[in-house]
């Protein structure tokens, strides 16, 4: 955790491999189970991917253009679900494909590749 001035900037600070943060990605697509074994229950996997505010409709972005925040996720009308990380650290869900992106990156300059991700998934 990094304390900034007077506030906590949440989960920063956060340290794990790729595959574990991917495994994470992976139980909100699949109910919360991992090897057929329920770990997170499926009523929270539900009420943590549903939008809880409306973003204002001037938010401007280039990718990923939310309509809603929840519980630490935009919601997009493309039924894509992400958070957005500090330094380029994006999870990124794609409903009902069941497709889970995670990106670890020690840099903010990855605009380029979200663009591209965001573009391929809403061919699906």
């Amino acid at each position: 955790m990094v304390i900034n001035g007077d506030y906590c900037a949440g989960a920063t600070g956060l340290k794990m491999f790729s595959k574990d943060f991917h495994k994470i990605a992976k139980l909100s697509i699949t109910d919360g189970i991992y090897k057929n074994k329920s770990v997170i229950p499926s009523n929270y996997i539900k009420e943590m991917l549903s939008g809880k505010i409306n973003v204002p409709h001037n938010y401007n972005s280039s990718f990923f253009t939310p309509k809603q925040y929840g519980y630490a996720f935009w919601c997009t009308d493309d039924s894509i679900k992400y958070i957005s990380g500090a330094n380029g650290q994006y999870f990124i869900i794609k409903e009902p494909e069941n497709i889970c992106i995670t990106i670890l990156s020690n840099t903010q300059s990855i605009s380029y590749v979200l663009r591209i991700i965001d573009n391929w998934l809403k061919t699906l």
